[in-house]
């Protein structure tokens, strides 16, 4: 059995706390499992008219793929908070250090992460390359473009490294397989259409053709290297500097992305599509039975939804 085109319904995901959310049509289903291990869900409409017409304009779309992909993964994990997932950190050890903060091992381990998620990215994405420019201008002879070009290699290099090193903190370990559950969610509807059994998800592979995050990563690679192009001084001019690259890359990166993500499986455009597709293995991990189960019920419920939507 055929699934519908990939270019005329296809559906986003992404994973919120303990749980999935699933895009469809015009229906949004999120999925967690709670604390009494039962998978909640709720289902409400998606997208306004304003956002499907910003996907639409070449360029703009890029951008708006940007904030829109952003904008998603922090409302679904607000929305998914709502639901009451499911405490993953428990132990006595981590009860009594949790109880000499008066919070909970949940909420002391989520504040420990928070602080550990910026710190791994500025030591490598700042810290490192600013070592590394101190010390190659002391050599002489040594011109300027060879030590932006050296440093900037550090910088993107330290970005995926700080991506890799970031995906695998605890929590945010679990938030990566979820995703890979999602995804092993999707390639099976493209596979065997809406009808999924979870022998068929288990079997199906955890990354995909199309991914937001591999996009995001894409996009601050090529504004990494726009960044080392051009040196700004003062802080306004910096920001302003920084946001319009990131949006530029944003929306030359998009449609580049968006011919790659609709090429054929057996074309020149699969082939080219690769290296994008590999971004995955930094925040997409493989996930447990139970994770695969609550993937799938928010996979049918988005997909009820979309269904009760249209005969509305």
């Amino acid at each position: 059995m055929e699934s519908e085109s990939r270019n005329d319904v296809w559906p986003a995901c992404g994973p919120v706390a303990e749980g999935v959310r699933f895009d469809f049509g015009c229906a949004s289903a999120c999925a967690v499992r709670n604390e009494s291990r039962d998978i909640a869900v709720r289902v409400r409409r998606r997208r306004s008219a304003a956002r499907r017409a910003l996907e639409r304009v070449p360029l703009v779309r890029g951008a708006a793929r940007l904030v829109f992909s952003a904008a998603d993964f922090f409302s679904g994990m607000c929305w998914s908070a709502l639901m009451e997932p499911q405490q993953t950190v428990r132990g006595d050890r981590a009860a009594r250090i949790a109880a000499l903060f008066r919070t909970t091992p949940q909420a002391l381990t989520g504040l420990l992460v928070a602080i550990a998620i910026p710190a791994i990215l500025l030591a490598l994405l700042v810290g490192v390359p600013a070592a590394v420019e101190a010390l190659l201008v002391q050599v002489e002879g040594l011109p300027r473009f060879a030590v932006n070009t050296i440093c900037c290699a550090f910088r993107l290099s330290g970005l995926l490294l700080g991506v890799y090193a970031v995906c695998r903190l605890k929590l945010v370990r679990r938030l990566c397989m979820y995703r890979g559950a999602a995804s092993k969610v999707l390639n099976a509807y493209e596979a065997y259409g809406r009808e999924l059994t979870p022998e068929e998800v288990v079997l199906s592979p955890r990354l995909t053709d199309r991914s937001d995050g591999a996009f995001w990563i894409a996009v601050l690679l090529v504004a990494l290297i726009a960044f080392a192009a051009h040196r700004t001084y003062g802080l306004a001019a910096q920001l302003g500097y920084r946001a319009g690259v990131l949006l530029a890359a944003a929306a030359v990166v998009g449609e580049i992305v968006r011919a790659l993500e609709r090429a054929h499986p057996n074309g020149i455009g699969a082939t080219l599509r690769v290296p994008l597709v590999s971004l995955q293995h930094l925040f997409t991990i493989e996930p447990h039975a139970q994770m695969i189960e609550v993937a799938l019920c928010a996979f049918h419920a988005a997909c009820d939804g979309d269904e009760e939507g249209a005969e509305e």
